[in-house]
């Protein structure tokens, strides 16, 4: 998993035979993340940013699509073989200012596409981000009855303890990568307004 991703993404195959190309996100990504809260379930909307709202302000697009892929790491997934590549998925961590070996984890996938795989190729690319950056651990917040995720984070061997009424998750960089499998996600999982998901257009 040593290798560095290049800048262009790669494609991945899909549990239902579908491709989807997996890309750091770029500026002009605003549209395709506005887009894609309009394709998540309302459940799925709330698990994800722990509220119902559809709409980003202009300075939270700002935020997640303006990164600089050294603290702030963002890739998405995008359907390449439509008009205007509409986007699938998105996984993002944010190091920690005051513990640099740790970063915080947030990723989403489109309802229509969860269960497929894609979140656990989200996940992968963020993994070797975080090793070649020399992050040891990613974080992620998780709402109580968020049982999907809760069941995905404990089988990659991340270690939980309650803070504030969430289940924050601490999974450790190395043993994911030795252990060499990601369990298939597809749910939202992730804290709130400071790092939104994913993206899309129709």
């Amino acid at each position: 998993m040593g290798q560095k991703p290049r800048n262009q993404g790669f494609e991945v195959r899909l549990r239902d035979g579908s491709r989807a190309r997996i890309r750091p996100v770029r500026p002009e990504d605003k549209m395709r993340i506005q887009c894609g809260m309009t394709l998540l379930s309302p459940e799925s909307r709330f698990l994800r940013f722990f509220n119902d709202s559809t709409q980003l302000s202009a300075e939270l697009l700002q935020y997640l699509t303006e990164v600089d892929q050294q603290n702030h790491i963002a890739w998405i997934a995008v359907n390449s073989s439509l008009p205007g590549e509409p986007g699938l998925g998105i996984a993002r961590f944010v190091r920690l200012p005051s513990k640099p070996d740790t970063a915080e984890l947030a990723l989403t996938v489109i309802d229509k596409f969860q269960g497929l795989g894609l979140g656990a190729a989200l996940l992968n690319i963020l993994l070797v981000r975080a090793e070649q950056l020399n992050i040891h651990t990613l974080r992620a917040l998780v709402l109580p009855d968020n049982y999907r995720v809760i069941r995905w984070m404990r089988r990659l061997g991340a270690t939980s303890a309650y803070r504030d009424g969430l289940l924050e998750f601490n999974l450790s960089v190395n043993l994911a990568v030795e252990g060499n499998s990601v369990p298939e996600l597809e749910p939202a999982m992730g804290n709130t307004n400071r790092m939104p998901a994913l993206a899309v257009d129709g």
